[in-house]
């Protein structure tokens, strides 16, 4: 008797917490994940040696701000079909803005921020056509009708003749210059060592009048 009254008194409490639990992974299973919005822009530098950078800012449909996520930035290239192209991902700060360094290279770009979501959160993503300030873009320069020479090296292009001519003429020069050096070396060292050796001779002749 006494036993079935213990099992009864502890039985109510733990049948207690496990329909709590029970409703409570219900509720959660049925609690779809929050609705996110992203929106996408180009911020560009003040300060030189700061990099400009792309922003998304990932919000609840209320406003809210969405911190530590990730957003993954991308841009479509036009090549001979549409290519999406991964420029990088970025972490939500406090705000909820992720932001990526990015060079421009062209007037604008068609760029892509995508959220893939969490168990918390839905996922989202944001397509802009994203126009540069102009002194921001970095284009790369050809020559022009398709022309070997970049125009920013053309006056190197239009000196380098010279230049090499110079160098070539000084190099020979310097090579006669030593060959004639070295001719009158030899020449100037024959010319004693035939005048010492008349010497020689005349002496010895001297010397044996006299014997």
């Amino acid at each position: 008797m006494i036993f079935r009254r213990m099992a009864r008194s502890v039985g109510a409490p733990v049948a207690g917490l496990l329909a709590t639990l029970l409703l409570g992974t219900a509720t959660l299973a049925a609690d779809p994940a929050a609705e996110t919005k992203l929106a996408v822009s180009f911020t560009e530098s003040s300060s030189p040696g700061i990099p400009h950078y792309l922003v998304a800012q990932l919000t609840l449909s209320d406003g809210s701000a969405v911190a530590d996520q990730e957003v993954t930035f991308l841009r479509t290239a036009a090549l001979d079909r549409e290519v999406v192209v991964e420029l990088g991902k970025a972490i939500t700060d406090i705000g909820g803005y992720a932001r990526l360094p990015l060079i421009p290279r062209r007037d604008h770009e068609t760029i892509t921020a995508r959220y893939d979501g969490s168990p918390a959160f839905a996922s989202t993503s944001v397509v802009a056509d994203i126009r540069f300030p102009t002194e921001t873009v970095e284009r790369a320069i050809h020559a022009p009708n398709g022309g070997a020479v970049d125009p920013r090296l053309r006056p190197l292009a239009s000196v380098m003749p010279a230049v090499l001519a110079g160098v070539v003429a000084l190099v020979w020069l310097a090579l006669l210059t030593v060959t004639v050096m070295t001719l009158w070396t030899v020449r100037s060292s024959g010319h004693t060592r035939s005048v010492s050796h008349l010497g020689s001779i005349g002496k010895e002749g001297r010397e044996n009048g006299n014997d």
